[in-house]
């Protein structure tokens, strides 16, 4: 059972996100559904963690993961590393019976289970 206590508690603004799939760890500015730095009429589906974009002129947001609806864990949006049908699924938990058909292609790019991809080691992590 998953500890949903914890992403209510998870603060609005600032602090350091770690995909558990492929080790990225990124700081980030905001988590929720509505960045303030982003259009007002702009909402995510669900609660995400996202940084201001370094590359657009006006107000947008780059989104970095979320929470895995399963085993609770912080997983980005990578293809590899997470799935979202309706709520977000880690590699680990997006298992087929759970997705209609025509979701296989996309379950088939999930890395599979294990280590961050490169061992772990310290050029695995991308850090800002």
């Amino acid at each position: 059972q998953p500890c949903f206590q914890r992403r209510e508690l998870m603060p609005a603004a600032g602090g350091t996100f770690e995909c558990h799939v492929c080790g990225l760890k990124c700081t980030y500015d905001y988590y929720g559904q509505e960045p303030p730095y982003e259009h007002r009429l702009k909402k995510y589906l669900e609660p995400v963690f996202c940084v201001k974009s370094p590359f657009a002129p006006k107000k947008r947001s780059l989104c970095l993961g979320g929470y895995c609806t399963r085993c609770d864990q912080q997983v980005c949006v990578s293809e590899e590393c997470s799935v979202y049908y309706t709520k977000r699924f880690c590699q680990s938990c997006a298992k087929p019976e759970f997705f209609p058909p025509e979701m296989k292609p996309m379950l088939g790019k999930l890395r599979r289970p294990g280590p961050p991809a490169g061992g772990g080691g310290a050029g695995a992590r991308r850090t800002e």
